[in-house]
Parts: C-alpha cells; sequence; structure tokens
C-alpha cells in the first residue's frame, strides 16, 4: 500500500488485541461450534481447525443449503452458532484489559478532530460494554460488529459501511489492527493498514502492511496518525 496524500481524517480500530485483550476461551468456543457444524453433516477441510469460526459457518451454510435444508432450517443453525459464540464472549467480558498506551493514542486523537470507528468480529454490545467498563465510549463514532452488516470483514462492505456513516473517504482512512485477517479487510477496502506485531502474528505475517508497531509500544501509533493528519496536536 502507498502512504496517503489525502490527509487523514478517520482511524478504523479492530477491537481485540487491538484496544483490549478478552479473557476468551477461544479454544473451547472453535471446539463447541466446529463440534456443532460436524453434528450437522459439515465435514470441515483438512486445515479446519485453523480457520475462522465465521468462514467455516458460511461454508456450512453453503453446504446445507446444497443438501437440501430449507433457509428456515439454516437460519436456526446460523442462530445457534451465534449463540454460541456470544456466551463466550460475554464470558471473556470480565477479566478484560487494555492494550497498554492504546487509551492515550484514542484521547489524542479524538483530541486532534480524528474521527474514530470499530470494525471487529465481535458483538457490538459486547464491545459497547467494555467501552463503556473502561469509559472509552465518547470517542467512538461507529462500532460495526458482524450483527451490524450482513458481510463482515474480510469484506469491504464491512469498512465501507464505517466509510459511508463516518461520511469520508477510503483514502481519508487508517486501519489498525492485530490479525492477518485485518490487513486483507484494509486491501480489500483500499485503506492504509497499521499492522500491530504481536508473538502471534509476526511481521513477516504482514509484508504488505505500510506501518508497523509492537503491540507492547503502541505509543508508537502517534508519530504515524500525526504525520498522516497533518496534525500539530499530536
Amino acid at each position: 500500500m502507498t502512504i496517503p496524500a489525502n490527509p487523514l481524517k478517520a482511524i478504523l480500530w479492530d477491537f481485540d488485541g487491538t484496544i483490549v485483550f478478552f479473557n476468551f476461551d477461544a479454544v473451547s468456543m472453535r471446539s463447541e461450534v466446529f463440534g456443532y457444524l460436524q453434528s450437522r453433516g459439515y465435514t470441515l477441510p483438512a486445515d479446519g481447525q485453523w480457520r475462522s469460526v465465521f468462514k467455516a459457518v458460511q461454508e456450512a451454510r453453503e453446504y446445507m443449503l446444497g443438501e437440501g435444508y430449507s433457509d428456515e432450517e439454516v437460519q436456526k443453525f446460523a442462530q445457534h452458532v451465534e449463540e454460541i459464540v456470544n456466551t463466550f464472549e460475554v464470558a471473556g467480558n470480565e477479566g478484560a484489559r487494555l492494550v497498554p498506551g492504546v487509551v492515550e493514542v484514542v484521547r489524542q486523537s479524538y483530541a486532534a478532530g480524528l474521527k474514530q470507528a470499530i470494525i471487529t468480529l465481535n458483538r457490538s454490545e459486547n464491545v459497547r460494554a467494555i467501552l463503556e467498563q473502561f469509559q472509552l465510549d465518547g470517542f467512538f463514532e461507529v462500532i460495526a460488529g458482524r450483527d451490524t452488516i450482513a458481510k463482515f470483514k474480510p469484506d469491504p462492505a464491512h469498512p465501507q459501511y464505517i466509510i459511508d456513516q463516518l461520511g469520508v473517504q477510503a483514502e481519508e482512512c487508517l486501519m489498525i489492527g492485530d490479525h492477518p485477517q485485518d490487513l486483507e479487510t484494509a486491501q480489500n477496502a483500499g485503506i492504509t493498514f497499521v499492522a500491530v506485531v504481536t508473538e502471534r502474528h509476526n511481521a513477516e505475517e504482514f509484508s504488505d502492511a505500510t506501518y508497523f508497531v509492537s503491540q507492547e509500544t503502541m505509543l508508537d501509533l502517534l508519530p504515524i496518525v500525526r504525520d498522516l493528519s497533518f496534525s500539530t496536536k499530536l
């Protein structure tokens, strides 16, 4: 990606691992979801245990439709999966903690007049609950979870929804995330991307990102935001 020529106007934040750490039992959640998919006759491919839960669910939906299940049956199936995931997410809210340094970046970006939004695969209501817990709910104009729009990241419809709500252009945005899927989302939407490098996902997995910061030094985002926004307030 190239550095945008237009001044930065908006930041799209990923949530889990970028703003907060969840006390989230992802292993048990994936095991329960995949077990349910298999109980409905869907066989995971060889790499199935590593793929996105939501991608696997979409593939299972297509399988069930192809097998002659009714739309109503498929909808009930999808709703049950949503209930499984949401139960784990709500439980993970307890013990959630902020990524060090991120509050300062959010606050200074807001003070500089930048619009901010959250793009996440979490449910919007769970995100709002955690933002309220940490008194950050007033800094984000849009929270777009998987329940906000039918096609969520990495589909470009997800960031485009935020862009439309904020009244900005893709080239005026910056997206920040800690997962390669976040980079794919930004690429699909034509948005400049900052990779938050972690032990789980190293810099090599974000080779096409424009900027890199460590999850341990999130304050390094400030000079990036300052330079892109042409701001003297950061």
